[in-house]
């Protein structure tokens, strides 16, 4: 089923073209980096059904990312990030354009000048009928077999629904983004979904691959 992540961020990294060839990654692009990555690639393709929201609180900017019309990703890191370099250009040379998508590359968009808190009404709007969920990620009891589990009604949720999934790199959650009222009434019907059980403190990029194996799951192509 269509599947959307919506993922907030403290800022957009910073780095150049020769950060790249030297390998020379932040932590914080290459969270990015494999968040991207885990929303988007099978062993031999792209997930065409999904769509990855990207919003920077700090630079008021949000960034786009359509799997059906999307090129130029690949799964090594440097062309990953040479799309994310593409769009902070777009958002850093377009400061004066509040409320309109700029496309930077095929299947990448970008907004400049949203306020951080209205995030959440703007992706509602895009993509109405969704349902959004807020997952919480539980911690397994103390010597528990590794490992990711799941509720059992969550498969049959993501094969009847369209949702939008929402996380942020520190693990707050979305109902404390809200800012806007339009943004405050959307946030009081986020599903605070406990969906994932793990040991250890889940990465974003693990999290967004345990949704996707949920969502295989559910739609049949799971084990």
């Amino acid at each position: 089923m269509p599947c959307s992540f919506l993922l907030s961020f403290p800022a957009l990294p910073r780095f150049t073209k020769r950060d790249l060839d030297g390998g020379n990654i932040a932590d914080d692009a290459a969270a990015l980096c494999d968040a991207i990555r885990a929303t988007f690639f099978l062993s031999r393709s792209i997930r065409k059904e999904r769509t990855l929201w990207l919003a920077f609180a700090a630079d008021s900017a949000l960034v786009r990312m359509a799997g059906a019309t999307l090129r130029y990703l690949g799964p090594d890191e440097r062309s990953t990030l040479m799309l994310v370099d593409k769009a902070t250009d777009v958002l850093d040379t377009h400061p004066g354009s509040p409320g309109k998508w700029i496309e930077s590359t095929p299947g990448v968009s970008c907004m400049p000048g949203i306020d951080p808190g209205d995030v959440l009404a703007l992706v509602a709007a895009d993509q109405p009928g969704r349902m959004l969920v807020d997952p919480e990620f539980v911690q397994l009891a103390t010597g528990a077999r590794p490992g990711i589990g799941f509720s059992p009604d969550l498969p049959a949720l993501m094969a009847t629904r369209d949702i939008v999934v929402a996380m942020s790199l520190d693990g707050s959650h979305a109902a404390s983004w809200a800012g806007s009222a339009a943004a405050s009434r959307l946030s009081e019907e986020l599903i605070n979904a406990r969906i994932l059980g793990c040991t250890g403190s889940p990465t974003l990029a693990t999290r967004i691959l345990a949704v996707n194996m949920i969502d295989d799951h559910a739609s049949g192509g799971g084990p």
